[in-house]
């Protein structure tokens, strides 16, 4: 199993992160590489399909379970069929907002423990820093 995790602070207040982070509807507006959201509810218990573009893979469906959802401060999920988690984090730091983030596998099927072994790591370490960017871009007032 690979694990990244990664520790911000944004420029933003914590409604604002969590207006973006905490519905899977708005992902194709700051989540790098995903360009489609399939569901009708996003709470916890929920399922919805994340449609991505991954590198040397191309278009790739991950169909998410919704683990955990703590409205402004928590929200989890992994994807039913690769075993890939996603762990966000929010605390209100001074009018901005810290956030923990863990991306990571626990892999499910023989192919995804593979690439796990392989180049797990170095794939979470990279899409979390783009999550980040992206997650910044959006919720941070643009400057004059």
């Amino acid at each position: 199993m690979s694990s990244v995790r990664e520790q911000a602070l944004l420029d933003a207040p914590v409604p604002k992160v969590w207006e973006l982070l905490g519905d899977p509807a708005r992902y194709p507006e700051w989540f790098p590489r995903v360009f489609e959201i399939h569901g009708e509810r996003f709470e916890e218990g929920a399922e919805f399909v994340q449609v991505a573009h991954q590198p040397l893979i191309g278009r790739e469906e991950a169909h998410f379970l919704i683990d955990r959802v703590d409205d402004l401060r928590e929200i989890r999920m992994h994807c039913t069929i690769s075993g890939m988690f996603v762990h966000w984090q929010l605390t209100d730091a001074q009018g901005g907002t810290f956030v923990d983030a863990e991306f990571g596998m626990d892999p499910i099927r023989a192919r995804d423990r593979v690439i796990d072994r392989t180049i797990g790591r170095r794939f979470f370490r990279r899409w979390l820093d783009e999550a980040l960017d992206g997650l910044r871009h959006s919720a941070e007032p643009v400057s004059a």
